[in-house]
């Protein structure tokens, strides 16, 4: 279940553009620590670039929006995408994000013992002594093809990365309340009312999926030929990830 961040953004998006039949979802973990912009997000303003450089750690720019995360261990990333014209011509963007959520916030509940809900347009967060938290930042990318909503799970992170990685968002939701990032976030491991690990969980959503009828994808473990083409002229490519320049071919 480990890949490379790169690798399964170039995937992911070529699925969304070719396009689905029926609801399918995905699940992953990253095999390296990288920072991950928002489609229109400037990296300086986003992130501490010093403290990235000198880490040594990738700055990647995914297709879809909203706002910076960190990929590192022990988180869980998920996607799942919708045939087009079942999400896009019918539902409102929360709706969308509601819809492609609900495995992730069942299969929370069922193996940490808390139910995330949505807060602000699209995070995951939970109840934690007396404040609401996010556990999960989500995304989305709306296709020809196929709407899909990918997002990455606090489950038992090293929190000191987002300070460290992270400048102040230039866009916060009305929850967050001025909060430092580790004061606004905080893992399922912290806030569960009960044991799990992050392998219970991913069975878990894997579960909720199946009982929702909803396919289950399999990343590949090395990008075909298409997918490594789209990574050399985007996901690897620091003009796109830094700058948003269009790859030329």
């Amino acid at each position: 279940m480990l890949h490379l961040p790169e690798n399964v953004l170039a995937w992911s998006e070529l699925v969304c553009q070719k396009g689905v039949a029926e609801f399918c979802g995905y699940l992953w973990q990253p095999a390296q620590h990288a920072a991950i912009l928002g489609i229109s997000q400037k990296a300086e303003a986003e992130l501490n670039m010093q403290a990235i450089a000198d880490s040594g750690v990738k700055v990647i720019r995914r297709q879809s929006g909203g706002g910076a995360v960190i990929l590192c261990d022990n988180v869980l990333c998920f996607g799942f995408f919708a045939p087009a014209g079942d999400i896009s011509r019918d539902l409102t963007i929360r709706e969308s994000f509601e819809i492609l959520t609900r495995p992730v916030v069942s299969a929370c509940e069922k193996t940490f013992g808390i139910r995330p809900v949505i807060a602000g347009i699209s995070d995951l967060a939970v109840e934690y002594k007396g404040e609401l938290k996010k556990i999960c930042g989500c995304a989305q990318m709306r296709k020809r093809g196929a709407v899909l909503v990918h997002g990455t799970i606090l489950v038992n992170a090293d929190l000191s990365l987002l300070e460290k990685y992270l400048a102040w968002p230039s866009e916060v939701p009305d929850y967050r309340k001025k909060r430092s990032h580790t004061d606004f976030c905080v893992n399922l491991t912290s806030a569960a009312s009960k044991q799990g690990k992050i392998t219970d969980l991913a069975a878990e959503i894997k579960n909720e999926s199946d009982n929702a009828g909803w396919k289950w994808l399999t990343i590949p473990d090395a990008p075909d030929s298409q997918t490594a083409e789209l990574v050399r002229q985007k996901y690897a490519n620091p003009r796109w990830n830094i700058l948003r320049e269009r790859p030329k071919g």
